[in-house]
């Protein structure tokens, strides 16, 4: 079938790219023909020009998936976006071979921007909100529930239709949170009750409804959430309080929003700041998980001794090893891109890079939490790897160690680390192993680790500090949970 001869040649070339380069490689689909051979027929035959370029994407996207380091560029819906009547241009295919209008070139540049900037720039993780003329048309406290501007009607569908978009931003694990200047009980109402609200209030991992300055709101937010000031988007549609925002908060991005609803989509999608090239189980799941440690926040309040509160989540930690073909391969580099706070040495390695480490005899081991209130999934990694790459008695070295801010405060590090040693020692007995804390402007939480759990440090420069545990020492493990291994 020309189909399947089409994505087998596609997949020679790229192996044979991959014989020399390991660089990432972006692979266009296709997009269908200006014209179509049979017109309006085409629709109804049972092999169309449109089902056979459908079949083809089908194949490209999971030959991407099959191959490391291998994107798609969405040509197909780069073209629709402008529209096809106006992508293609014969004048200019005749005169320069260049088949693409100057509109559609200027989207392709676009769009050819923003994948590029994806292999280094990491997606904002929470989008912050107001409520009156942002969620909803008017101002509740004024015109009360029945008075809004919300439902099937223009204005009120603009603002639904926001919510619906925000709805599936939080499904793909971006947060949302809410910093208003608002009566509590009145918000509350509105998204608890309106029938036309899309949004309710489980569906945000932060309120901050009082009368207070946003900036503070939005200050208690990243602590609540334990998450990066930059990490942090903020959406307003009072022009005072964005500029108050970026007055105090330089760190996070605030949306120049517009007065017209219509427009608010657009101004969120334009930006690409949560834009991702991939996503995985655990990224849909973010924003339950959030949402369920905010009710082990509240739980934690009538507890006066922290350990006892950890004991009482009844707390399973499973762990296993990473190989290059687990299914938790991309989780994992996921995180190497995204973790800050607790990454001791915040080695931001590529699928390649990792491979090879784990192919020289680095072992790499995975955590993932869950606790009686739900699922934390894959939150931690840690990668140990031998000295001049193969197994030694001389000194292993710890290369990675990272966990993320959803658990810190849980001593989910430390059972990590008893696992990564045990793993090590189990391969070579009785062997010291080095500890590396690099530090930046955000690791400062992790500074403490090593001397923390039994490591002495041996030497300390401006770049780094350098940790041995001993051949005869082994790191506490705390009974605050189980461990399961996969």
């Amino acid at each position: 079938m020309v189909r399947e001869h089409v994505v087998e040649r596609l997949e020679n070339l790229i192996d044979g790219i991959r014989k020399n380069s390991s660089a990432p490689i972006f692979l266009w689909n296709m997009a269908e023909p200006a014209r179509l051979a049979a017109g309006f027929a085409d629709a109804s035959l049972e092999f169309s020009e449109q089902q056979f370029v459908a079949e083809v994407n089908q194949g490209i996207s999971g030959l991407c998936r099959r191959s490391q380091n291998t994107w798609i560029f969405d040509f197909h819906r780069t073209a629709y976006e402008v529209g096809l009547k106006h992508f293609y241009d014969l004048r200019l295919s005749y005169l320069a071979r260049m088949p693409f209008s100057q509109r559609a070139q200027a989207h392709l540049a676009r769009n050819h921007a923003r994948c590029f900037a994806l292999l280094k720039m990491r997606p904002k993780k929470c989008l912050v909100l107001d409520l009156d003329n942002t969620l909803w048309g008017g101002v509740v406290g004024e015109d009360g529930l029945s008075g809004i501007e919300l439902g099937e009607d223009y204005p009120g569908s603009a603002y639904v239709d926001f919510q619906r978009y925000l709805a599936r931003l939080r499904n793909r694990g971006i947060l949302l949170a809410i910093a208003s200047k608002n009566n509590e009980k009145d918000a509350l109402d509105v998204l608890t009750n309106h029938p036309s609200s899309i949004l309710r209030p489980e569906d945000f991992s932060e309120l901050q409804i009082h009368w207070k300055d946003k900036a503070l709101s939005i200050r208690n937010i990243a602590a609540n959430l334990n998450i990066a000031l930059d990490s942090i988007t903020f959406f307003d549609d009072n022009p005072a309080e964005r500029e108050w925002v970026k007055s105090q908060l330089p760190e996070v991005h605030v949306f120049d929003t517009g007065t017209n609803p219509i427009g608010y989509v657009d101004v969120i999608e334009s930006s690409g700041l949560f834009d991702t090239l991939v996503l995985t189980p655990e990224d849909t799941e973010r924003a339950d998980h959030y949402r369920i440690e905010r009710q082990r926040r509240i739980s934690s309040r009538s507890f006066e001794n922290p350990e006892d509160f950890l004991r009482s989540l009844d707390t399973i930690i499973s762990h296993e090893l990473l190989d290059t073909e687990s299914p938790q391969f991309r989780r994992v580099l996921q995180l190497l891109g995204r973790s800050n706070q607790f990454n001791l040495t915040t080695r931001r390695h590529t699928a390649d890079e990792l491979r090879r480490l784990l192919e020289a005899g680095g072992i790499g081991v995975t955590v993932s939490v869950s606790d009686r209130f739900g699922s934390h999934g894959l939150v931690g990694f840690a990668l140990a790897v031998p000295p001049s790459g193969h197994d030694s008695k001389e000194d292993w070295r710890i290369d990675t160690f990272l966990l993320s801010c959803r658990v810190m405060g849980r001593r989910i590090e430390s059972a990590l680390l008893r696992l990564l040693v045990d793993r090590v020692r189990g391969r070579a007995r009785d062997v010291a192993i080095i500890g590396e804390y690099i530090p930046t402007p955000k690791n400062s939480p992790s500074r403490n680790f090593y001397p923390e759990h039994a490591f002495e440090k041996i030497d300390e420069s401006a770049t780094q500090v350098r940790y041995l545990l001993d051949s005869s020492r082994i790191p506490e493990l705390p009974d605050l949970y189980s461990l399961k291994a996969e």
